[in-house]
């Protein structure tokens, strides 16, 4: 396989997956990406890409990869099983342990996928480490994306087109609903707002919590999403938190500064591999 950056479609269950790994000629471990859903994947992949390169420059691999029905992946986000997701990441995992034979694996979620990664993290003897950015329950991730909806009809319109009540009505009774020019059928709305908010539950308890190998758990809230962070921290006791401040870069149009973010990130997962 060349070295340096390289993209290409990896299957996932009848699911081709845009990715792009970025692999240096001598490798002490790799990292697994796993973007934000929706139209927070946008504003949230330079900043993995720019992490990913850091990464490389220290001899650490990085594979970052598009959910089916997103991005440049196949699929239709609207009709996908939400469940694909779950196939999504573990055939993500499956390509690492296959390409870098051994190599010990290091995840990294931010937003809804942080909780998706906690499932993940704990059923895979193979992640060494799992690492949080800004998680957000489901609950939390759709109340924010209706407000998007209203937030973004009130610039190009003057009102609200559709009021949060309506939405909601819509969603509950099998239609399908236009969130940041994401069609989230009632499936899908369903499964991201009650499984998600199950998991900050039941998937980050003491017996569950990631990873196995028995590392605390690192987790930047970064003043995001309080309710998830508070559910999280209570039943992670051991959670290593460090609270650099960053703006909501997944949600955000032009350059960010997210050194001080890339520099924290950085550093545990250096940390982890020489653990």
């Amino acid at each position: 396989m060349p070295t340096q950056q390289h993209s290409f479609f990896l299957h996932s269950d009848g699911a081709q997956l845009a990715a792009t790994v970025l692999l240096p000629k001598t490798v002490s471990g790799a990292v697994l990406f796993l973007l934000p859903f929706a139209e927070e994947r946008k504003g949230s992949l330079p900043f993995y890409l720019s992490t990913a390169r850091t990464l490389f420059d220290n001899q650490i691999a990085s594979l970052i990869f598009d959910w089916r029905g997103s991005g440049d992946s196949t699929g239709d986000f609207e009709s996908s099983d939400p469940q694909g997701f779950v196939c999504d990441a573990d055939s993500a995992l499956r390509w690492i342990q296959e390409h870098l034979p051994g190599m010990p694996i290091i995840a990294l979620g931010t937003r809804l996928a942080a909780l998706l990664l906690t499932e993940l993290a704990s059923d895979q003897e193979a992640i060494q480490r799992a690492i949080m950015i800004a998680p957000a329950s489901g609950a939390e991730f759709t109340h924010q994306l209706l407000q998007r909806r209203m937030v973004n009809d009130m610039v190009a319109y003057g009102q609200a087109i559709e009021s949060r009540a309506s939405l909601l009505a819509q969603v509950q009774s099998g239609w399908a609903i236009d969130l940041d020019c994401y069609l989230f059928s009632a499936k899908m709305y369903a499964w991201i707002t009650e499984v998600g908010a199950r998991r900050t539950e039941e998937h980050s308890t003491p017996d569950k919590q990631p990873p196995k190998s028995g590392q605390p758990l690192p987790l930047i809230p970064g003043g995001h999403s309080p309710k998830t962070f508070k559910a999280i921290k209570e039943q992670n006791t051991t959670a290593q938190i460090s609270e650099p401040r960053f703006p909501p870069f997944w949600n955000t149009v032009g350059h960010v500064d997210l050194s001080q973010l890339q520099a924290e990130v950085v550093s545990w997962i250096a940390a982890g591999f020489s653990a």
